[in-house]
């Protein structure tokens, strides 16, 4: 069984561009810290990240549901459902976290589904990613545990996965 949860980019304008279901690993040192990972493993990697978001559409349910159909008929058995998450993994819920590197390095327009309503799911959804530009953090949520932390000043990994467990401690 996955442990369920949601990679969440909000632009400076508070408005969400990405909001991706994930199936699987979503603790903190899990798809949070391949999270953060992804944003110190360049300089200006949260700028580049942050302009590449207008290549972001959300698409209708509708839209996605036609996609995958559409798909599944050509390619009718389970290997080529495998290359729909290859050339679709915005459709996928095993992309997690590995949807900003979807954003961050496509050339043209990245389709999405909104998933933001699974963030309220206080029975499924296990833990939530946010990168915000509004507010310039990279909040993590886990249980009840929040830590928040300066898009400008992020922390390294020890210390990102610390902050969980001194919150729990003192919890």
């Amino acid at each position: 069984m996955g442990t369920r949860g949601l990679t969440k980019v909000v632009d400076r304008n508070g408005v969400t561009k990405v909001a991706q279901y994930g199936q699987w690993d979503h603790y903190p040192s899990g798809q949070g810290v391949n999270v953060l990972n992804f944003l110190l493993e360049e300089p200006k990697r949260v700028h580049k990240l942050e302009l590449a978001l207008d290549k972001c559409e959300f698409v209708s349910e509708d839209v996605s549901e036609i996609l995958y159909a559409e798909y599944s008929n050509k390619y009718p058995d389970n290997e080529e459902m495998d290359r729909f998450t290859m050339v679709m993994p915005a459709f996928s819920r095993d992309t997690g976290s590995d949807i900003l590197k979807v954003v961050y390095y496509s050339a043209g327009k990245v389709l999405l589904t909104d998933s933001s309503d699974f963030e309220n799911d206080d029975l499924f959804c296990e833990g939530v990613y946010e990168i915000n530009y509004q507010t310039n953090k990279f909040i993590s949520k886990y249980g009840d545990v929040v830590a928040e932390f300066p898009l400008n000043n992020l922390p390294e990994e020890t210390d990102y996965l610390l902050a969980f467990a001194k919150q729990e401690v003192n919890a």
